[in-house]
This record gives structure tokens, C-alpha cells and sequence, in this order.
């Protein structure tokens, strides 16, 4: 593996400036502060998953960048408590609020930032190249109270969470002595120290007297006496793992209540919008069956009104007078006079007559091979103008592809200026029915069918199912819903697809030989997928393609997301999806008439997917890296949050992985002049 670079004073000068806001901020607003500090380690972890692990750290989670680094060697033994608990503390910021910082679940929040400084200077050492930024000191505190084993700072003479006595008086000379030490520093006396109450003057009173802890029935842990140390320094690793563990289960009994609540309602909310859904889908089913009369009637009329046409023979003798070559003008005064006596028809179905290419036998079959294997399945069409075969023109230009508003990740970095060739892409994702169209005239079984199941959301978490597929993705779906899928089912349906409608493939594919580009240990297909940009059939779209399309091209209007700056307006995501899919086309489109680039289903795209390669990449129609361990995603889903639903984002999956939330959009190049 190439050796890593160090990071540059920037991005320490970052990661540094959460750690200090994150510290200063403690007493002030401590949720915050733990949010921060998970930030942080991330931040910091991420550097070392690139170091020991691999380039492509993606959006793991602490507690799996954690273990990856500590499997690899990346952290040593000394820091590794430390990053634990930074990830322990840190839930409190997401299920706590108003904390009190002197309680003790506050003086745990001070502990994870005590551990995240420590991990902050290892860092520096470790990764700075001789860098080394200042840290903000967190409060001098003395260590743990000896009875509740909360945090103290050393000026407090009561622990402000058990309220006993830090600090006692001296019987011989009154000096205040701190309950760790076994004699004065003042006058040399050996000292009985007890557990004293929260009155001072009682404390005072007692410590005169020189009752042992035996006298009151209360004492430091362990021996009756006061010769041994409440707390020794080697006793401190096993405190934080006790206090860890206690903390472990408080937050567990919290989730669980919590998790309650939430479910209770989520399900109240879940069966009202299913309702609405039903009743929705009754009114759009009852509109799709209107339309569809309304389109058979008219193709009636186009057919009777092309019989009448050709059977007077102005078809034919236009074509021998002109001898099939005609100037824009012949052609309109023709149009116009065919118009004029027979009613308005189609231009297509005029020149198809005209060049004895069409009939009015061949009327039943305009519709595609897609939608007539569709109608012989029984499935629905979204409608006329949301279909997901409806293709958008998008025409070429220049744009600025990359987080320009500072929100993102570092794979959205830097922001580069491309030129796009123009190309067409589907309004809409692929649905389920169309999908089923090409399942059933194909035979085709996808990855998830073949090798055993994917992956499906539990409420915490994504799990393997061995039955999961797109059949059965472990919630309802309608035929109007996105397919979910794999890159290599994505690219199968493009195969096929165009075959159906008469193009030439841009996927030539060779399942029998390993793809010597998939770099991924873990993909049990490695099939080798070989594009043809050039033919003018069916492929996914490429990043910058996508990305373009997505901001509108040049109609963009800058948005943060695909049409709008507010994510209900045009997304399905994790605040309103209720956890599943939804039809293609509810919400409002962008400003080319693309719906459901942000959000419903994170969308695959024809690039290998590599965190670095914004640095490197074409200023002009860029393809992606010639390899890598995982295929470029785009748009965000119903499980995403807000952020991942911008159309700068950048997401990467295994080519042969089912996950409950992946889906897809086809495209293809603009035949003729551009």
C-alpha cells in the first residue's frame, strides 16, 4: 500500500478547532459537546482507517471505524480507553437533554472530553509531522470522589453528586486535608478520615473529634481504617470501565422506554398514512384508468383518420413528386394540407405513411416492448407524463461539480469545473413493474436471488435476510415504487431493454471471467462489465452525468437539493418516508423534470467509486476510476437523512449487494448532431 501523506496544517487546524469548541463548550451546552466530540474522533479516526485499513472509509460508524483500526494495529493499546469512551459518552448528546453540568451525568460529559484531548495530542504526535497545535485545557480537576467515583475538581471540599466530604480538617493544626492523603502536610499527623456529611460544620466538628469511619457505620470501601488510599492510580482504568458499564445499562434502560414510546406512536402514524395511501392509490388508479381510455380513444381516432389518409393517395403521390426527398417547406405545406382535411395526426405516423415504413396495422405496436410486456404482466404505469421510460433531454455544458457550500465530505472535495455532453435520462427511477416485465420476459434472477438474500433495515441497524430481494424487500410495494436493486440487476435490465427497443447495447457482459478491475475481497460476482459510450442503447448514468442532471444542467438554479432547498418539497427521506418507499413521481420535480433525484432510493451510477477522485478527474464527459472496490450511489433514500439527500453527496456499494434502499435510473447518449 502507498504510503499515506500526513495531513496538511488545514485539516489538523480542523479537526483541532472541533476538539477546542467541543471542550469550551462543556459547561455551556453540553449535549453539544458530546456531539462535537464524536465528530472529532471520527474525524480523526477516518485518517487512521486510510493509514492502516484502506482508502475508502466511506460512513462507518465509531464503533465500527473503532474496531477496524484497533483489528489492523492502527491504535495502540494506551489510546484505544480512550476512544471508547469518547463512543460510550457521546450517545448522551442524542438521548439526553438539559444536562446539568455538575450532576454526574455532566461530570461524564467533562470525562469524554478529558479522553478525546488525550486522543487529540496522540494525534498530533502520531499524524502532525512535527505540527502542533494548541489545545484548550479542560478544568484541572482532582481526579474521582472516593465514594461515588464521579469526577472533582480540586477545590470542591463536597463531591457535588454524593455530597460527602472531599476535604477534612487536621485535629492538631486545622489545615484542610483531601480524603487521599494519610497524613497532614502541614503538621505530619496521621489522619482517621470518615465519610462526612454535606454540612460543613459537621465535617468540622467530626474531623476535630477523630472518629474513625468505624464510629459512624460509614468509611472509604475496603479497610475500616484509614491507612489504605480510597482510589489508587492504578485503580483508575478499572473505574472508567465500571462507570462505562453503569453507564451502559442507564442509557439501555432509557433507549428501551424511549423506543416504547416511539414505537406506539410511529405505528399510530404508520396506519393513518397507510390509509391516506390506499385512498391515494384509489384515486390514482381511477385516474390511470381514465387516461388510458383517453389515450386508447385518441390511437382509434389517429388509426381511422390514417386509413381515410392513405387510402386517398396523397401519400403516395407526395412521395413521387418530391421522390423522397422533400425541403422543410413541401413537408409543411403537405402537413398543413392533410391537416386541414383530415384532422390533425401525429408528424410521426404522417412520415412513416408517407415513407411506407408505417401502416395502420403497425398503430398497436407503438407503444415499447417495456410497456407492452408490462400490460401482458397486469402491471400499473406511474402515468403519461411521470413515466419512468419518458426520457429528458438533458443538453450539454459546464458546471462546478462538488460541494460548494462547505457542508459536505472530503470525498466532495475539491470543487472542479466540468463540460458534460448532452444525453438523455429517465424521468423517473425504474419501477417495481417494470422491473417484473423484464424478470418475467428474460428470466432473469438477480444477485439477491441467487446468492442468498441481501440486506433489509431493522430499527437499528441493517441485517442480512436470506429471502430478501426485490420480491421481497420486507415492506409493501406497489408496481409505481422504485425496484430495488444491485449494480450488476441494474445493468442486466439495461441489456435487455435495449435489445427489446432496437438499439445496440452499451453493456457487453462476461459473468464467467472475474472483472480484473473489482478490487472488492468480498464480492463473490466480480463479473467483468464492459461499457461502450459510443453505442446509443441503455446505461446507468456516470457521476458527473448525474450529478449535472441533477442540478438542473443549464437551467440550475443552485439548489441544495435536487429543485428546491427544502427536502420535504422533493424528497422521500428518513423524516417523512416512515420508513419505506414510496410511488415515483409524487413529489415536485427539478428544473429539467427529473423526480426523485433526492431521496426514495439512493440511485447507482455507472463509476467505480473513489474517494480521491475528484483530485485527478477530466475536465471533460469524466467515466470514473478504472477500478475500485465499490460503485458509485447518488441521491440519498427514504432511510437517509436530510443531508444525504444534496447533489453533491457521494455514497459507494458493492456491485452485487442487495440493500433495501439502492435503486436505479437509466440513460443514454444523444444520437446525431449535439
Amino acid at each position: 500500500m502507498e504510503e499515506e501523506k500526513p495531513p496538511d496544517p488545514a485539516e489538523l487546524g480542523r479537526i483541532i478547532g472541533i476538539v477546542n469548541k467541543a471542550i469550551g463548550m462543556w459547561e455551556r451546552e453540553p449535549e453539544t459537546a458530546l456531539t462535537l466530540a464524536r465528530t472529532a474522533a471520527e474525524g480523526i479516526l477516518r485518517r487512521v482507517f486510510i493509514r492502516h485499513v484502506g482508502p475508502s472509509p466511506g460512513k462507518q460508524m465509531l464503533d465500527q471505524l473503532i474496531q477496524k483500526c484497533v483489528e489492523k494495529g492502527g491504535l495502540p493499546d494506551h489510546i484505544q480507553p480512550d476512544f471508547r469512551a469518547v463512543q460510550v459518552y457521546g450517545n448522551l448528546g442524542a438521548h439526553y437533554h438539559d444536562v446539568d453540568p455538575r450532576s454526574r451525568l455532566g461530570i461524564n460529559v467533562k470525562s469524554c472530553l478529558l479522553a478525546l484531548r488525550s486522543i487529540a495530542v496522540w494525534f498530533c504526535d502520531e499524524y502532525g509531522d512535527g505540527l502542533a497545535p494548541e489545545l484548550v485545557e479542560v478544568d484541572e480537576q482532582n481526579g474521582l470522589c472516593p465514594w461515588c467515583k464521579g469526577l472533582v475538581k480540586s477545590e470542591w471540599e463536597h463531591c457535588p453528586s454524593c455530597g460527602k466530604a472531599l476535604k477534612v480538617r487536621c485535629g492538631r493544626c486545622s489545615a484542610f486535608v483531601n480524603v487521599e492523603m494519610r497524613y497532614c502536610p502541614s503538621c505530619g499527623r496521621r489522619v482517621e478520615i470518615e465519610a462526612l456529611a454535606r454540612d460543613p460544620g459537621q465535617g468540622r466538628e467530626s474531623a476535630a473529634s477523630g472518629l474513625r469511619p468505624a464510629d459512624t457505620g460509614e468509611g472509604i470501601p475496603g479497610d475500616a481504617g484509614a491507612a489504605s488510599l480510597p482510589v489508587r492510580p492504578d485503580d483508575h482504568d478499572q473505574i472508567r470501565r465500571e462507570t462505562e458499564e453503569r453507564l451502559r445499562l442507564e442509557f439501555a434502560e432509557a433507549l428501551v422506554r424511549k423506543d416504547a414510546e416511539s414505537m406506539r406512536r410511529d405505528e399510530a402514524q404508520k396506519l393513518r398514512w397507510l390509509d391516506e395511501r390506499r385512498r391515494e392509490e384509489g384515486e390514482r388508479k381511477q385516474a390511470d384508468d381514465e387516461e388510458r381510455v383517453r389515450r386508447d380513444g385518441e390511437e382509434r381516432l389517429a388509426g381511422e383518420r390514417l386509413t381515410r389518409i392513405v387510402a386517398s393517395g396523397e401519400c403516395a403521390t407526395f412521395l413521387r413528386r418530391t421522390g423522397g426527398a422533400w425541403t422543410v417547406r413541401q413537408w409543411g405545406e403537405f402537413r398543413d394540407d392533410i391537416w386541414k382535411r383530415f384532422g390533425e395526426i401525429d408528424e410521426d405516423l404522417l412520415e412513416g405513411a408517407v415513407r411506407g415504413e408505417k401502416t395502420v396495422r403497425g398503430i398497436e405496436h407503438r407503444e415499447s416492448p417495456v410497456a407492452a410486456a408490462m400490460s401482458k404482466t397486469g402491471a400499473t404505469r406511474p402515468g403519461a407524463s411521470r413515466d419512468s421510460g419518458f426520457f429528458v433531454t438533458v443538453r450539454g455544458g459546464s458546471f462546478r461539480m462538488g460541494d460548494a457550500g462547505g457542508s459536505g465530505d472530503e470525498d466532495e472535495r475539491p470543487v472542479h469545473e466540468l463540460t458534460v455532453s448532452s444525453f438523455l435520462i429517465a424521468r423517473c427511477p425504474v419501477t417495481v413493474g417494470e422491473f417484473r416485465a423484464f424478470a418475467r420476459a428474460s428470466g432473469y434472477r438477480t444477485t439477491a436471488e441467487r446468492g442468498g438474500g441481501g440486506f433489509v433495515r431493522s430499527p437499528k441497524a441493517w441485517v442480512r435476510k436470506r429471502d430478501a430481494s426485490w420480491k421481497r424487500p420486507y415492506f409493501q410495494q406497489s408496481d409505481s415504487d422504485p425496484v430495488l436493486a444491485s449494480w450488476y440487476d441494474a445493468v442486466m435490465y439495461c441489456v435487455w431493454r435495449s435489445s427489446a427497443e432496437g438499439f445496440s447495447p452499451a453493456y457487453r457482459v462476461d459473468d464467467a471471467t472475474p472483472d480484473e478491475g473489482n478490487l472488492n475481497p468480498g464480492d463473490p460476482w466480480k463479473w467483468t462489465v464492459h461499457c461502450d459510450f459510443a453505442a446509443d442503447g441503455y446505461r446507468l448514468p456516470c457521476e458527473a452525468e448525474w450529478e449535472y442532471a441533477a442540478r438542473g444542467g443549464t437551467l440550475s438554479k443552485g439548489c441544495v437539493y435536487a429543485g428546491s432547498n427544502d427536502a420535504l418539497a422533493v424528497g422521500w427521506f428518513e423524516g417523512n418516508a416512515l420508513g419505506i418507499t414510496h410511488p415515483v413521481g409524487r413529489k415536485a420535480p427539478n428544473e429539467l423534470g427529473l423526480f426523485d433525484m433526492s431521496g426514495n432510493v439512493w440511485e447507482w451510477c455507472q463509476d467505480w467509486f473513489d474517494e480521491r477522485y475528484y483530485q485527478e478527474s477530466p475536465a471533460t464527459d469524466p467515466r470514473g476510476p478504472a477500478s475500485g472496490e465499490y460503485r458509485s450511489l447518488r441521491g440519498g433514500a427514504w432511510s437517509s437523512t436530510a443531508g444525504w439527500l444534496r447533489v453533491s453527496d457521494r455514497y459507494g456499494g458493492r456491485p452485487g449487494d442487495f440493500y433495501g434502499e439502492n435503486g436505479f435510473r437509466i440513460a443514454r447518449r444523444v444520437r446525431g448532431p449535439q
